[in-house]
């Protein structure tokens, strides 16, 4: 990106995250962002401006989609005794 005259150009890596929200408030969020807020998938990918973003988000919500197809993760618990002797 390019500082606000576009005199000098900063280069960045930003690292996207899948998560799962379990509780807050979007009212409270880090200065640096003007507002946050919770879209529907849709649209969300419709108010992407770069294409590296919604391809992200089209991948995120693959994910998602083939979680949901998959269910809830198993959690296997170790069996004890059972043994003939």
């Amino acid at each position: 990106f390019a500082d606000r005259e576009g005199e000098d150009r900063y280069h960045k890596t930003v690292h996207f995250y899948l998560m799962t929200p379990v509780g807050g408030d979007t009212g409270q969020h880090d200065p640096e962002f003007d507002v946050v807020q919770w879209f529907q998938m849709d649209e969300a990918l419709a108010s992407l401006a770069y294409e590296n973003e919604a391809e992200v988000l089209r991948r995120a919500i693959a994910a998602i989609e083939s979680q949901a197809k998959a269910g809830p993760p198993s959690e296997s618990m170790p069996v004890e005794g059972g043994g003939n002797g």
